[in-house]
């Protein structure tokens, strides 16, 4: 298990229009991250119809502790114990949710040491504050001859 400390500064990002962070508090399971360049990519990967893509960032109020997934061996026992479903994002939070357990910690999952977190109880968060990213440029469009 790790524990994450109160006071930790955490970062999720998204470009979802309806969420409204200053007043729909974060609905867990939420992805999260230590590192807010992570976030914007997140942010800026997975754009909607009416894109808004920006980083949000969260301290966490209270200890929590997580399950540590540092190998694939700790990924499978998780897996095994808890039935876990690692098929796509939406299978991980459903299935995090159903065992009922608070969620993990992968140190170290992106390049530059940024971890990974997935965090059950949204609660433990207290929204601080919203940088706006830029749209991806797209490419330009030749005009049809």
């Amino acid at each position: 298990m790790h524990v994450l400390k109160a006071g930790t500064v955490l970062y999720h990002g998204t470009s979802d229009p309806e969420f409204l962070e200053t007043i729909d508090g974060l609905r867990g399971p939420a992805w999260l991250t230590d590192d807010e360049s992570v976030a914007a990519g997140f942010a800026q990967r997975a754009l909607f119809s009416s894109p808004s893509p920006r980083v949000l960032q969260y301290i966490l109020e209270e200890d929590v502790e997580l399950h540590l997934l540092e190998d694939e061996n700790s990924r499978y026992e998780l897996e095994h114990d808890y039935h876990i479903d690692f098929s796509s994002a939406e299978d991980m939070c459903d299935s995090v949710k159903a065992a009922g357990i608070p969620g993990w910690f992968i140190p170290s999952n992106y390049p530059g040491g940024a971890v990974d977190i997935l965090i059950a109880n949204t609660r433990v968060l207290r929204y601080q504050v919203t940088r706006q990213l830029q749209e991806p440029k797209r490419a330009a469009r030749r005009p049809k001859a």
